[in-house]
C-alpha cells in the first residue's frame, strides 16, 4: 500500500461502512444521493447520519482519478 498523505482522511474513509448512507436515506445503491435528500439528511435529529451527510458532502467536491 501506498503511504497515505493525509491519515485522518485515509482512516475517515477506511472505517466506513459502504452503502449506509445510501440505505438509511433509502436510495439504491447504484443511484446517486439527490442533493435534496442530502440537505436534509444535513439536519437531522440523528448525529450519525449528520456526521455521514457532512461528510459525503464534503467527499463530494474531490475530483476521483479515473482507473484506467
Amino acid at each position: 500500500m501506498a503511504k497515505a498523505r493525509n491519515k485522518s482522511l485515509y482512516r475517515a474513509i477506511h472505517g466506513l461502512r459502504h452503502g449506509r448512507l445510501h440505505r438509511a436515506l433509502h436510495v439504491p445503491g447504484d443511484q446517486p444521493i439527490p442533493a435534496e435528500k442530502l440537505a436534509a439528511a444535513k439536519h437531522s435529529s440523528n448525529p450519525t447520519l449528520v456526521h455521514m451527510a457532512n461528510f459525503a458532502s464534503t467527499l463530494k467536491g474531490f475530483h476521483h482519478s479515473k482507473k484506467k
